[in-house]
């Protein structure tokens, strides 16, 4: 090759530089130019390649000149001389180039290596040298050792007989020791053993009567309760002493036939650890009969389920379709069964069950069940539960069975709350607490294990028994195990505002004080600090007066006030107090006219003398207006102020305390939807899209039921409204909650239920789950924020011109929406009737009003004012006289004068007109200006309405408390029996007994000239049925107490009523409506018998007491009958003229010519003023008024009168609606009005309502209208 490529020329020459070959000289391009050339030298070496190649292996890598790498250095830096740039020239040369830049490289590598090469070989020399000097060392070293081995061996055996002198030592301390444990063990065993040994000859000496007892216990106790069980087994045991039967003096059934270990085990499952409890395991546990669980509560029903979960326990009712077939199978299988919720009659196929008719078929144990004869296993049990809290079951059943009552009994319930805390609050403890109990329970057992060891190993110990070391170990375990044995500390404070704030979540705002007061009381009362009969005062009053004095202070001390004082002084404390309040009459004055009569002080020595719940006491008798004021006080002193503050309902907190198996129940009330709330929390929760809604009703139940299990298993919210409405789906519903397994069901599933307080939701679901009520605004100033937030400022001036006057209008009607609401708190006072008024009601008012005010030119009034009164709300109204007043309210809110800016609704200007010219921002500011407590005047109430409000909310606060209390006697003072014995006595002794009807018919027979005897008769046989329920009744209830009959439900029922002062609904149901407490009551029915007994014996009087008619209707029927007959005119032509007597009723000794005079009616919401004589306003605290005697004068064809009166209706009671016992005959009248009250009878009046009265008055009657003034027969006391 003449020319080679360029990159086989630069390889070449390389090479050769490598080599050390010299170039030859040549020509070059410019004249007298030499350059160096290697292809010649280069074509030398490739004419031998094996020589050439083996050149390159041999090369001398080590020991390149300097000179010659810098030769080649250009050839490197070169880019031409790359592996890569050669390869696309020659692929033989790429490898000869590789191998230049490697011996390149290598050199420089070698040339860093070479210093460290030089100092190895200089460290491998200094290590030889060094090596042999440790091999001379080692040498050394070993004669060394053998030495010290020698030695060794000499130590060894020297130790070893110092080692044998040592065991034999500590051996003679050890049996020293052990002898001492012996001796000081067996000493302590022998103190423990020795009253062991005591107890058990006792126990065997007292067998005969301490198992006497036991038996009977099982045999009769089981339906009682705990204090009638010990009364019954004390009983027992003082005739056994009588009879000298050997028997323990504290004989009781868990002592003579428990075992600790079993009750223990039953307790870890869920038994209560009250003695009632225990007892109860112990009848289930020795009865022959099936147990039948009396248990409101639910708790056997718990601790059945739990102690028999393991054993595959099946749970049954009676309503399941398939009951006998799964009792058959765990009859067949030896399974235990519970049937749960039982009523007062069991299903007749349980009887083979029941009495336990097994018999013998080819050598098996067998029983027939319905038709079918089936295997009867051995292991088989059965338990019944039923939830009814006082079931009365018939002997029939009572013999087939084991009555036991687990009625919740409060010390069981207090462990049960305190672990339920404890559980919550503090899982360690409650942890602690199990274990100990499961520990307790096994050391208990090792004790008596260890014993037995003890005997066991002192009588077959051989040798000495110092030397038995297990013998001595076994001893001192016994002593270890004895005192490791103890008991868990109790929580309190925490646990009390918990509870109650827990609690308060599912109670309506009027209940909360109510909750908050008994709770403080319980404690008091459990710490012995309120005494049993002064707490019954405060909740029933006083039914016995001490003396008869006189009303120190008839001007502003009422007589129902005085006779509760002269009842309060029945107490051993207030003994003196009556007497006391004379003296000091002045004091006692301030107090009354005080506005905090609850902080004012009273006279010095009662002042120290009593405490706080004693002062409350007095505060009933002089102003029971402010009780709720002072119970506050008394909480927040004894609780502390948070158990009187508002506790507002977090759905947060509540969702955190709920469980799948937990249901969430709003509790409605009138107007109120959690919807929108529940709907934005599950936004919160990121749960909207997996919320499902139904609204419960007619044919949803399957519906709903479906929904319910795919949202168990998929994890979902279900949310059912107005359970109210599907009371057929509840007990489903209840089924389906009972069955949720909170092991099965997904974690994040929850059911939320909103209802209104129905007796058809189950008991079961709120007994289970977290409740939260729902309440509407309370106060104008809350309704009209309400219906103003849904109004925008496009719809305010949706009128066009006449905008203002809707302005106006809307807002006047707004008002009158929320004053028909709040005015009901008053009571009868607003309303006979209580009507629930809606949003919708005020929302289709709204869509008239613009409509009218679009389509006419002019404002109409009239029909505003009848659609709204007649019809939108009218239409709810079913009471005349609330329909009177429901349209002269509604005149002042529709009516011209409302278009008048800063027109005033009532005499303060608080309410009032605003400028039309504001928007919705200025409407809601005024209202925000409003007060939160609404004065009367805006009602059209006098201010006295206020203390009738606040005296209605006591005594309703009082009733509820009341209903709360326990039916069992408490420590101190008279027991319930003695009180109800005396109570019937005392009335038996009061109430005079049944007139003669055949004497009385005959000195009062039917003429037609006197229809008086006909009213007198019919009152005698009306009052006969009375006296003689009353006496039958107390004289089967004195007979029932002293155990000679049989304690019925009506007679419980009635000893309930005479022990809380209220009048027995047996009487009730044959008497005259009354609201009178028991002992006013009685005092009454005596006062109506002297009356009718006077008439009897002194003939017809000259003046009538209209409230002692049993049947007031029929009396002024007769006196129009008298005068019709007497005239010669029709009755329907005939009405009562009014003329109220400027005599009192003692001064009148002649009747009149014509109709009669009355007496004893008492006017509520204004007051006869006997200075101008014609109807006035009542004073300030004056809530009831005698009125004169009246003389009611018929006239026929009496032209109606226009003014100068007042229609005042006449009713029985204070409650003036809701009473009707009797069908009517009532004469006709002129007045232009014709009441009606709630549910009518075939003459479209309630027979609380008597008749109407025209009172002369100078103010028109829209004012006393609105004042809700009425004449009533009797009062509440």
């Amino acid at each position: 090759m003449q020319r080679p490529p360029e990159g086989v020329k630069l390889v070449i020459e390389a090479v050769c530089i490598m080599k050390g070959l010299k170039p030859v000289k040549k020509a070059g391009d410019k004249p007298g130019q030499k350059i160096d050339d290697y292809w010649e030298p280069g074509k030398s070496l490739l004419q031998d390649p094996q020589k050439f190649l083996e050149g390159l292996f041999k090369y001398d890598k080590d020991n390149i000149p300097d000179p010659t790498i810098s030769r080649i250095q250009p050839y490197i830096d070169n880019e031409n001389f790359t592996p890569a740039a050669i390869a696309k020239v020659s692929k033989a040369c790429t490898s000869i180039c590789q191998w230049v830049r490697a011996m390149h490289k290598y050199h420089f590598v070698a040339k860093s290596v070479a210093p460290k090469r030089e100092a190895l070989r200089i460290a491998q020399e200094e290590l030889a040298e060094t090596q042999k000097i440790l091999d001379a060392a080692i040498a050394t070293l070993h004669e060394v050792e053998q030495g010290i081995a020698t030695l060794q061996a000499k130590y060894e055996d020297t130790m070893r007989k110092k080692d044998e002198l040592q065991f034999k030592t500590n051996e003679c301390e050890a049996r020293l020791v052990r002898a001492d444990k012996l001796i000081g063990g067996l000493a302590d065993e022998k103190d423990r053993w020795k009253e062991s040994v005591e107890y058990l000859e006792k126990v065997i000496g007292n067998i005969v009567g301490d198992v006497l007892v036991s038996a009977g216990a099982i045999a009769y106790l089981g339906p009682f309760t705990g204090d009638y069980r010990a009364a019954m087994v004390t009983e027992w045991i003082s005739l056994l002493k009588d009879l000298n039967v050997p028997h323990n003096l504290a004989c009781t059934l868990v002592d003579t036939l428990s075992d600790p270990v079993r009750v223990r085990s039953w307790q870890i499952a869920g038994l209560p650890r009250d003695n009632l409890s225990v007892e109860n395991g112990v009848i289930v546990q020795y009865s022959r009969r099936w147990p039948l669980f009396i248990d409101p509560q639910g708790q056997a029903n718990k601790w059945i389920k739990n102690m028999e979960k393991d054993n595959g326990i099946d749970v049954i009712k009676l309503t399941d379709k398939d009951f006998l077939r799964s009792l058959e199978n765990a009859v067949r299988f030896g399974k235990p069964c519970l049937l749960e919720n039982v009523a007062e009659d069991l299903d007749p196929a349980l009887e083979p069950i029941l009495l336990k008719q097994t018999f013998k078929q080819q050598g098996s144990l067998v029983i027939k069940l319905g038709d079918a004869i089936i295997p009867y296993h051995e292991d088989f049990k059965f338990y019944i539960t039923t939830k009814l809290p006082n079931p009365h079951y018939t002997p029939e059943v009572s013999t087939k069975v084991t009555l036991v009552n687990f009625t919740l009994s409060p010390s069981g319930l207090e462990d049960q709350l305190l672990g339920t805390v404890v559980a919550e609050e503090r899982p360690d403890l409650e942890e602690a607490k199990n274990q100990l109990i499961v520990s307790n329970a096994k050391m208990k057992q090792e004790l008596k294990e260890i014993e037995d060891k003890i005997l066991h190993r002192l009588s077959t110990s051989e040798g000495s028994p110092v030397d038995d070391i297990d013998l001595i170990n076994t001893l001192e375990a016994s002593q270890i195990k004895s005192q490791e044995i103890k008991r868990s500390k109790h929580i309190n404070e925490y646990f009390t505002f918990s509870l109650y704030s827990n609690v308060c979540r599912s109670l309506f705002e009027k209940h909360k004080l109510l909750f908050a007061f008994l709770l403080c009381s319980r404690i008091l009362q459990h710490d012995g600090k309120i005494d049993k009969e002064e707490w019954r005062y405060l909740l029933a009053g006083g039914t016995q007066k001490v003396g008869d004095y006189s009303n120190p202070a008839p001007e502003w001390l009422s007589e129902r006030s005085w006779l509760e004082i002269l009842t309060l002084s029945s107490l051993p404390s207030f003994a003196k107090f009556a007497r006391s309040l004379t003296h000091h009459i002045g004091h006692y004055k301030k107090y009354f006219d005080s506005n905090e009569p609850h902080r004012e002080k009273l006279t010095s020595g009662w002042e120290d003398k009593l405490d706080d719940f004693q002062k409350l006491l007095v505060l009933r008798c002089l102003r029971s207006d402010k009780m709720t004021n002072a119970m506050q006080d008394f909480v927040s002193n004894h609780l502390g102020q948070r158990f009187i503050e508002p506790q507002s309902t977090d759905l947060g907190l509540v969702f955190k305390d709920s469980a799948p198996n937990t249901p969430l129940v709003f509790v409605l009330s009138q107007g109120t939807d959690p919807a929108a709330d529940l709907y934005k929390f599950a936004e919160e929760m990121r749960f909207s899209k997996k919320l499902s809604a139904i609204s419960l009703g007619q044919g949803q139940g399957p519906r709903a039921e479906a929904l319910m299990k795919s949202s168990m298993e998929r994890g979902k919210w279900v949310f059912f409204q107005n359970c109210h409405l599907a009371p057929s789906f509840m007990p489903s519903l209840e089924r389906l909650v009972e069955h949720i397994d909170p092991e099965k069901v997904h974690r994040d599933f929850r059911l939320w239920l909103t209802s209104m307080p129905s007796p058809k939701f189950p008991v079961f679901i709120l007994q289970n789950s977290s409740k939260m009520t729902v309440e509407p605004p309370k106060g104008l100033k809350a309704n009209l924020l309400k219906s103003y937030s849904s109004f925008t400022d496009e719809f305010l001036q949706s009128c066009g011109f006449k905008a203002n006057e809707f302005k106006h209008l809307l807002q006047s009607l707004c008002l009158f929406h929320g004053v028909i609401l709040e005015r009901r708190k008053f009571g009868p006072l607003g309303f006979n009737i209580p009507y629930e008024y809606t949003d919708g009601d005020l929302r289709i008012c709204i869509s008239q009003l613009k409509m009218f005010l679009e389509e006419y030119e002019e404002i109409p009034y009239k029909v505003l004012v009848y659609t709204a009164g007649h019809i939108n709300y009218g239409g709810r109204v079913t009471d005349d006289w609330d329909r009177r007043c429901l349209i002269n309210i509604l005149n002042n809110f529709y009516c011209l004068d409302v278009l008048t800016t800063d027109h005033s609704y009532s005499a303060s200007n608080i309410y009032r007109q605003i400028d039309p010219d504001n928007d919705l921002t200025g409407y809601m500011q005024y209202i925000k200006t409003l007060p939160i407590n609404d004065a009367p005047e805006i009602f059209g109430l006098h201010d006295n309405a206020n203390i009738t409000f606040a005296q209605n909310e006591t005594f309703a606060l009082l009733d509820a408390l009341l209903l709360l209390q326990p039916k069992t006697g408490e420590g101190g003072g008279m027991s319930r029996e003695e009180v109800m014995e005396n109570t019937a006595k005392l009335i038996l002794k009061q109430v005079p007994s049944v007139m003669n009807i055949e004497k009385i018919m005959k000195a009062y027979p039917v003429m037609y000239e006197q229809s008086m005897n006909t009213v007198l008769v019919q009152e005698v046989i009306r009052y006969n049925n009375l006296l003689g329920a009353i006496h039958d009744s107390l004289k089967a209830l004195l007979k029932a107490l002293k155990g000679l009959v049989v304690m019925s439900q009506a007679l419980e029922e009635m000893a309930n009523s005479l022990y809380i002062n209220h009048v027995p609904d047996l009487w009730a149901a044959k008497a005259y409506p009354s609201l009178k407490p028991l002992a006013s009551w009685v005092t009454d029915l005596v006062d109506r018998m002297k009356f009718i007994k006077d008439w009897i014996n002194k003939g017809i009087p000259p003046t009538f007491w209209i409230s002692g008619f049993y049947f007031p209707q029929a009396f002024l029927t007769g006196t129009l009958q008298n005068f019709a007959r007497q005239e010669v005119v029709s009755i329907d032509t005939i009405s009562f003229n009014f003329k109220v007597m400027m005599k009192d009723h003692p001064d009148l000794k002649r009747p009149p010519q014509h109709g009669c005079y009355i007496y004893g009616l008492f006017v509520e919401g204004a007051r006869w003023d006997m200075t101008k004589w014609q109807l006035g306003e009542s004073q300030p605290k004056e809530l009831y008024t005698e009125m004169p005697t009246i003389w009611l004068q018929p006239i026929a064809n009496r032209p109606p009168a226009v003014d100068g009166f007042y229609d005042c209706p006449v009713y029985k009671t204070l409650t003036r609606a809701g009473l009707w016992n009797f069908p009517l005959f009532l004469f006709s009248h002129s007045s232009s009005f014709c009441p009606m009250t709630g549910t009518l009878s075939t003459t479209g009046h309630s027979t609380n309502f008597v008749f109407s009265i025209e009172i002369p008055s100078d103010k028109n009657q829209q004012h006393w209208i609105q004042r809700g003034v009425a004449l009533l027969c009797a009062l509440n006391y």
